[in-house]
């Protein structure tokens, strides 16, 4: 029964542990996640980061946690771009952003780049029409 509780208790006390670490990894990440947009001159949005990955890694000195987190930021236009910082070891391993993010492929057109484009809506069944016209039999 003592040992039942004395397990209890180094379970209780790992998971503790685990979690004083992921909270200091946290911060980590948001201050890096700060200090990048500032000297890169973005905005951070949300003023947070969010857990991407968690895997647990083999080094040459046993295993360790790396955490992969993400942070949202804009520069001068209104679209959110993504960022992302490596942690490993309490320490910031990486830390990929680009200097000038590509449009996201979703971003809805201009009214004038909408007007300029000559691509032509079609009706399926004129398409299925036009198509059985088109193609000789043989």
């Amino acid at each position: 029964m003592l040992s039942s509780v004395f397990i209890g208790l180094l379970l209780l006390a790992a998971l503790y542990g685990l979690w004083q670490n992921s909270m200091r990894a946290r911060e980590l990440a948001i201050n890096t996640a700060k200090e990048t947009c500032l000297e890169q001159n973005l905005s951070l949005l949300d003023q947070t980061v969010a857990l991407e990955k968690l895997r647990i890694k083999r080094g040459r000195h046993g295993f360790y946690i790396q955490r992969i987190y993400a942070f949202e930021y804009n520069k001068d236009d209104n679209q959110r771009h993504r960022a992302f910082i490596t942690i490993a070891k309490n320490q910031v391993q990486d830390c990929q952003i680009s200097p000038f993010p590509s449009p996201s492929l979703n971003t809805p057109r201009a009214p004038s780049q909408a007007a300029n484009d000559q691509r032509k809506i079609v009706e399926i069944k004129d398409f299925k029409k036009g198509s059985k016209e088109k193609k000789p039999r043989g």
